[in-house]
C-alpha cells in the first residue's frame, strides 16, 4: 500500500480522534474557570506551584512558607508551566494551572482511543466509544478537572502500556521497536517522577508481566532493550530525589520513600481501610457512573458469547483488560491505604472493555447500533448537564474569593488560625507572607490564646459545641461559606477561656496528605 492510499485513512483516523478530544474538552472544560480551590489536597498543589512561579526555584516545592517535599516535581511543573503560559493568556492563574489537569486527561484520552482502536483491529469507532466511556465516567470527569497528580499518573501509565503493546506487536513481526521502547521508558520514568515508584510497579509494570505471560511472550523481554531502558526509566524517575538529596534533604528523600510508600501498604500512615478490596466496592460504583448499570449487561455478553463458542477471555485485547484492570485492581486493594482516586488508572481498560463488547454487540446484532449510539450520546449530555445543573451549584468562585477577601480586609496584618480544620483553602485565598496554622482544643491555649496579634477562624456550629470557648472570643465576623457560618475571631480579655478546654485531649487526625 502507498503513502497515498495510506493518507485518507490517517485523516479520517485524525477526525475521529479529534471528534473525542472536542467531546473531551467541552464536558470537562466547561465552566473551568469557575471552578474554587475546593479542599485541602488541591490548595497543597496550587500554592506550592504559584511559588515555585513567584520565587523562580523549580526544584523544590514549598507549601505555606514551609519545604513541601510528600510527592515528587513532576505535577508541580505540569501545573505551574500551565499557570505560566495560560495566566499570559488572560485566565486567572487558578484556571490556568486547572488547564495543566486538563491536558494530562486529553492524553489518557488520547491513549486509550489508540488502544482500544488497537484490540479492535483499526476499528474507528470503537476507539471513539472508548473515549465516549472514558470521559463520561464520573470519576475521571471529576479529576481531570483537579489540581491532584492522579491524572498525569494515568496519562503516563496509560500511554506506558500503549507504548508497551505495540512494541509487543511490531516485534513479533521483527521489526524495530526502538521508538516504542523509548516512549515506553520515558513514560515510565515520568509516572515515577510523578507519584513514585509504587504506583508504577501496581499498576503497570506487575499486570503488564502477568499480560506477556498471558499470551504466551514473555520471551519479549528478552528483546525489550532492559539494558538500556531500566537506567533511563530509573534516571527520569529518581533523579530528582538525587539532587534534593545533594541539597541538603536527604531526610525528607527518606521519609518520603518511607511514609509514602512502605507506610501506605502496611497500614502506617493515612486513608487507611485495612480490609482488602472492600472500601473500593463501596466507593467504586460512584466513580463509575452512569457506566455502573452497564457492568451487568458487559459481563453477561462476555458469558453468553463464550458460552456460544467464542472464547472472547481468550482473545488480547480481554487478557489486556483482565490484567490492566483486574490484576490491577487486586494489588492495588492489598494495599492497607485506600482512596477514590487511587483507582483512577483503572478508567483507560475500563473504557477499553466496553468499547471492545460494544463492537462486538455491533457485529452481532447491526439493528443495536443506533440504540447504543443514543446511550453514548445520553452519557455525554449526562456528563455536560453535570457540569451545568450540578457542579455549578458547588463551584461558587465569587462567594470563595469574597469570603476570604473580607477576612483579609479583617485580618489588617495580623496572623490566623483555623479551629480543627485543615487551613489549606486560606492559604490560597488569602495569600500572606504570615503562616496560616490549624489549632486543635490541646494547642488552642498556646497557639491562640498566648499568641499576640492571632485572629481564629472559626464554624460557628464547633463554637456553639464548646459554648465554654464563646464567651472567651470577641466575633469581628460571621459570614456564610457554603452551607456554614463562620466566625472570626480574638480573645474577649473580660472573660478568660474555661481551663478545661485545654484538657481535652483532641483526636482529631489532620487532613491526609496524598
Amino acid at each position: 500500500m502507498n503513502a497515498e492510499s495510506r493518507m485518507p485513512s490517517r485523516e479520517h483516523s485524525l477526525r475521529w480522534l479529534a471528534a473525542a478530544i472536542a467531546l473531551y474538552l467541552i464536558t470537562a472544560g466547561w465552566n473551568i474557570g469557575g471552578k474554587p480551590v475546593s479542599n485541602a489536597e488541591e490548595a497543597r498543589y496550587a500554592v506550592a506551584a504559584r511559588t515555585m512561579l513567584r520565587d523562580g526555584d523549580w526544584l523544590v516545592p514549598k507549601f505555606n512558607g514551609e519545604l513541601r517535599l510528600k510527592k515528587p516535581i513532576f505535577f508541580y511543573w505540569i501545573i505551574a508551566a500551565a499557570g505560566s503560559i495560560g495566566h499570559a493568556a488572560g485566565p486567572t492563574l487558578l484556571t490556568a494551572m486547572r488547564l495543566g489537569s486538563l491536558a494530562m486527561g486529553m492524553l489518557a484520552l488520547i491513549a486509550t482511543f489508540l488502544i482500544a482502536r488497537k484490540f479492535a483491529g483499526g476499528s474507528l469507532s470503537t476507539g471513539l466509544v472508548a473515549a465516549i466511556v472514558l470521559i463520561t465516567c464520573n470519576e475521571f470527569h471529576k479529576v481531570s478537572r483537579e489540581l491532584i497528580p492522579e491524572m498525569t499518573l494515568t496519562a503516563c501509565l496509560t500511554w506506558a502500556w500503549y507504548f508497551a503493546l505495540i512494541a509487543l506487536d511490531r516485534s513479533a513481526g521483527n521489526r524495530r521497536v526502538i521508538f516504542q521502547l523509548l516512549g515506553l521508558y520515558v513514560s515510565l520514568g515520568l509516572a515515577c517522577m510523578t507519584k513514585g515508584p509504587l504506583p508504577v510497579g501496581g499498576f503497570m509494570v506487575l499486570p503488564f508481566v502477568a499480560y506477556l505471560v498471558w499470551t504466551g511472550r514473555f520471551k519479549a523481554l528478552a528483546r525489550a532493550g532492559l539494558w538500556w531502558g531500566v537506567p533511563l526509566t530509573t534516571a527520569l524517575g529518581f533523579w530528582w530525589f538525587f539532587v534534593i538529596r545533594m541539597r541538603g534533604h536527604g531526610g525528607d528523600v527518606a521519609e518520603f520513600f518511607k511514609h509514602e510508600n512502605w507506610d501506605r501498604v502496611f497500614g502506617q500512615n493515612d486513608h487507611i481501610h485495612p480490609f482488602p478490596w472492600i472500601y473500593y466496592f463501596t466507593i467504586w460504583p460512584e466513580g463509575l457512573l452512569p457506566w455502573l448499570i452497564a457492568i451487568p449487561f458487559m459481563a453477561e455478553w462476555a458469558r453468553s458469547r463464550h458460552k456460544q463458542g467464542e472464547a472472547w477471555i481468550s482473545s488480547d485485547g480481554a487478557k489486556y483488560v483482565c490484567c490492566a484492570l483486574g490484576i490491577a485492581f487486586l494489588i492495588i486493594g492489598l494495599s492497607a491505604s485506600k482512596r477514590t482516586t487511587y483507582l483512577l488508572t483503572l478508567y483507560p481498560p475500563f473504557a477499553v472493555w466496553a468499547a471492545l463488547i460494544w463492537k462486538q454487540a455491533i457485529d452481532a446484532k447491526p439493528a443495536s447500533k443506533k440504540l447504543l449510539g443514543g446511550v453514548l450520546a445520553l452519557a455525554v449530555l449526562l456528563a455536560l448537564g453535570f457540569e451545568i445543573v450540578i457542579a455549578s451549584q458547588k463551584d461558587q468562585l465569587a462567594g470563595q474569593v469574597a469570603f476570604f477577601a473580607e477576612i483579609k480586609q479583617k485580618l489588617n496584618g495580623r496572623t490566623l488560625v483555623t479551629f480543627n480544620e485543615s487551613p489549606n483553602e486560606a492559604i490560597w485565598y488569602l495569600d500572606v507572607d504570615r503562616p496560616i496554622g490549624k489549632v486543635t482544643p490541646a494547642t488552642l491555649d498556646e497557639k491562640f490564646f498566648k499568641a499576640p496579634r492571632t485572629v481564629l477562624l472559626i464554624q460557628r456550629t464547633k463554637l456553639v459545641k464548646i459554648a465554654e470557648l464563646e464567651s472567651a472570643l470577641i466575633i469581628e465576623l460571621e459570614r456564610k461559606r457554603g452551607r456554614d457560618v463562620y466566625c472570626l475571631a480574638v480573645p474577649n480579655s473580660a472573660h478568660p477561656p474555661d481551663p478545661r478546654i485545654f484538657e481535652r485531649n483532641s483526636k482529631e487526625a489532620d487532613t491526609g496528605d496524598d
